[in-house]
């Protein structure tokens, strides 16, 4: 490995799993009664849940809570885990973060047993403290924030790498790679932007390079042309995009009847083959950091399976199988936990799980009592629009995060 310095549907709308491959088997771990369960535990249930947008501008993402539910069904059709089913609730915030305190309220009223993937920075920022104040596990953040790692907090456990950590990665890659001198970034302007927009600077200055133009959207834009004009008046040998899909795609659209061709990087959270149908062919040659495995890969062809069986009409996506990934994680935690499935030996469990690679993702999965972060390095991919697929440029790089740049 490559080292470098790395909620409405109505209102709200609950979705309950009891919904196939290999069952998991039995562990040994913990062999306490059922009296020292946590709450959402019963003897054939274990009862979780999550908010994301299922409508709405944003509504790509909904895909994300549907690879975790595709995963639930799969386990619970072949038996569950350690003889329990898995109930997953999910609810419609529409990537708003009120929606999401929302959400975690009623989370919170339905005594789930742990939060598997809620998505969204400024979500998770208004909507955890509601769920840790109760004590709740939250697993499989689908957010790159390093808020959730750094400090670390006993209950909370990312999966994703950071943005911190893709900001680094991708500029090294550019700068050392493709030779890019000046850089110029469109980002949210929110902490997920944010982040990764410092981790950009600092490791571009480190390498001699320099952020020439900085353009910010917010979330309630909708043209986003002008943005694209900006950018090229300053021209830029590389152009950092950190944002959502649908915005990120309109970006690109505008850069390309601009009939400008600098070198495109996107980040992994809208590096999706949605993106060949939202952007079309201005997605052409756009690389991205991964850390998921090619959809083509034999060891994610149950997903695939499972997930065109669940949801027909919607092509599987990597934000889907990020989705999946995340319930495997938690899947694999419950195994270890036997049948003590208190909180505090569900974090043990959580935290004993090392250089883990039995999931969709391309890189380990790793926790400490010192890491909750979960995956630390990344792959360089390149879209290919006529294959409507993603190649490998530059395989695992990892980036060792310290701290969180934010709080400093």
């Amino acid at each position: 490995m490559k080292t470098i310095s790395k909620i409405a549907i109505a209102s709200l709308l609950g979705v309950s799993v009891t919904a196939c491959g290999s069952p998991i088997s039995t562990s040994s771990s913990g062999g306490a009664s059922v009296n020292q369960n946590a709450q959402g535990v019963t003897k054939t249930e274990i009862t979780v849940g999550t908010w994301g947008p299922l409508t709405g501008q944003f509504a790509a993402y909904a895909v994300v809570s549907q690879g975790a539910n595709a995963y639930f069904n799969y386990i619970n059709h072949n038996g569950g885990i350690n003889g329990r089913k898995i109930k997953f609730k999910i609810y419609d915030d529409q990537y708003q973060p009120d929606k999401s305190v929302t959400a975690a309220k009623q989370l919170v009223a339905d005594k789930i047993f742990a939060a598997v993937a809620p998505l969204g920075t400024a979500n998770n920022q208004a909507a955890d403290p509601i769920l840790s104040k109760q004590g709740i596990p939250i697993l499989g953040i689908a957010t790159g924030s390093s808020e959730w790692g750094f400090p670390l907090k006993k209950n909370v456990f990312g999966l994703q790498p950071t943005y911190t950590a893709e900001g680094h990665i991708m500029t090294k890659f550019a700068v050392k790679h493709n030779h890019a001198k000046t850089i110029g970034v469109f980002y949210q302007n929110d902490d997920f932007g944010k982040e990764e927009l410092m981790a950009i600077e600092q490791e571009a200055k480190q390498e001699g390079a320099k952020v020439i133009a900085k353009v910010a959207y917010s979330r309630g834009d909708t043209d986003y042309s002008s943005y694209a004009l900006t950018m090229k008046q300053t021209n830029p040998d590389a152009v950092f995009e950190v944002g959502v899909p649908a915005p990120l795609a309109q970006f690109e659209k505008g850069i390309a009847n601009l009939g400008w061709h600098p070198q495109q990087y996107i980040t992994y959270v809208s590096g999706d083959p949605v993106m060949f149908r939202l952007a079309g062919q201005a997605f052409d040659k756009v690389y991205t950091p991964s850390w998921l495995k090619n959809l083509h890969d034999p060891q994610v062809k149950d997903f695939i399976t499972e997930y065109k069986k669940d949801y027909p009409n919607t092509p599987p996506t990597g934000l889907a199988l990020s989705g999946w990934i995340d319930a495997q994680v938690f899947a694999e935690a419950v195994k270890r936990c036997g049948n003590n499935l208190s909180w505090s030996n569900f974090e043990k469990q959580m935290e004993s799980i090392h250089n883990y690679t039995d999931t969709a993702s391309s890189e380990p999965v790793s926790y400490s009592s010192t890491n909750h972060q979960g995956v630390q390095s990344m792959s360089i991919t390149q879209a290919d629009f006529a294959a409507k697929d993603f190649k490998t440029i530059e395989p695992s790089i990892a980036y060792q995060q310290t701290d969180n740049p934010l709080k400093k």
